[in-house]
């Protein structure tokens, strides 16, 4: 294995856990004040808001940051610079059209007057741009190394989000925006932290020619097919909820949510080093690159399914713990939350191989399958859905 290598996902995923877990404390030392403060329906509303954001901003993304990662070290042309430019400036293009258009379905689809606010659906949007800002500027430091940067931008806008949420829901409002309004800070504050390419570099033409960069886009195009059953897969449960149950159920199994996402601290971090370390690896000797990453994926995912096993087993005594009784049903869907997340990481890190051999589509047909799965499990009522009705009346 290339010491090299694993030094530098051990120490990128290092610091990027330890800030993802500072976070996550922030988050649950205020939770028994905010959920004393804020109402399920509040919980709800914002988490139907969350989940709008995340689909439009995957939607916008289009897979263009998994191009620009993939891309940018390449020992073949386009790479570098011109792989930059022309992946920003698309995806800030992509971003403003998906904010205009999930603020217009947030408006007309919402089927609650509270949820149907002015300065509710500006944040949708601003929420959609900023989104896909973070993402590229958080890609842009990955491809830099600069994992440290991204530990400080980590803890400094979590902590931020956390004290906004606090003040808000203590002096002014304890409705939804205590909510979002955070979040969207939040997204704003990472691209302030990572920065992005200068100014320049989005008025200057990129130097490829259109074939050059449609061959660039086809590199992630999957994500076209990925984004809606991400969505599917990870937050339309909430809609099932929001449809048969209303805000309070959903609020109520949004706290489990999460404590059941606590280890995505650690997925995120490590695929955010694990993919342009990857790309180098492969670059500089593809023989070589498929026994060392494939050696450190089977310790990647024997790491995950032990955490796996810990949040399942003390996620729920964790919400009874720290959350406002009205919450306490919560606990329930903790372990599969955190089943979910164990088999979205070891994704990750599978897609990092067909994305290095540029055949993604194969990751795209499996979620196809794993949408319509979920579509019949959703749809039987032996889902979510009636998982909920179970906890909502605890």
């Amino acid at each position: 294995m290339s010491l090299s290598l694993a030094r530098k996902l051990v120490s990128g995923a290092f610091q990027l856990t330890l800030s993802n877990g500072l976070v996550r404390v922030f988050g649950v030392v205020t939770m028994p004040i905010l959920t004393r403060l804020l109402s399920p329906q509040a919980y709800g509303a914002a988490s139907l808001a969350g989940t709008v954001i995340s689909l439009m901003s995957v939607f916008a993304l289009a897979g263009i940051d998994m191009s620009y990662a993939r891309a940018y070290h390449s020992a073949q042309p386009p790479s570098g610079a011109a792989v930059e430019a022309y992946c920003w400036r698309l995806s800030l293009l992509a971003a403003l059209a998906a904010a205009i258009v999930g603020a217009l379905a947030w408006w007309f689809l919402s089927s609650d007057a509270a949820e149907r606010d002015l300065t509710l659906t500006i944040l949708v949007a601003l929420g959609i741009g900023f989104s896909v800002a973070q993402t590229m500027a958080q890609t842009r430091a990955r491809l830099a190394g600069r994992y440290f940067a991204m530990s400080l931008s980590i803890v400094g806008s979590g902590f931020a989000v956390v004290a906004a949420s606090m003040a808000i829901a203590a002096f002014w409002r304890q409705d939804a925006l205590a909510l979002v309004i955070p979040l969207v800070l939040g997204y704003a504050l990472s691209v302030v932290f990572l920065g992005v390419p200068t100014f320049g570099s989005f008025v200057r033409p990129s130097g490829l020619s259109s074939g050059a960069g449609l061959g660039l886009i086809k590199i992630g195009l999957a994500g076209v097919v990925t984004a809606p059953l991400y969505w599917l897969l990870s937050s339309s449960d909430r809609w099932f909820l929001q449809h048969f149950h209303g805000d309070t159920a959903v609020g109520i199994y949004s706290i489990g949510y999460s404590v059941g996402i606590v280890g995505m601290m650690i997925n995120n971090a490590v695929t955010a080093v694990w993919l342009p370390e990857a790309a180098r690896e492969f670059e500089q000797d593809p023989r070589r690159a498929q026994n060392t990453l494939g050696l450190l994926m089977t310790r990647l995912i024997a790491a995950m399914a032990i955490i796996w096993l810990a949040v399942a087993a003390a996620g729920g005594d964790l919400v009874r713990w720290m959350a406002n009784e009205r919450f306490h049903g919560a606990a329930a869907c903790v372990p599969y939350v955190a089943g979910g997340v164990f088999f979205y990481g070891v994704l990750h890190l599978a897609n990092t191989g067909l994305l290095l051999v540029k055949q993604l589509k194969w990751a795209a047909l499996w979620w196809l399958v794993g949408g319509a799965l979920c579509l019949l499990v959703l749809g039987a009522g032996t889902g979510v859905g009636n998982g909920a009705n179970q906890f909502s009346r605890r």
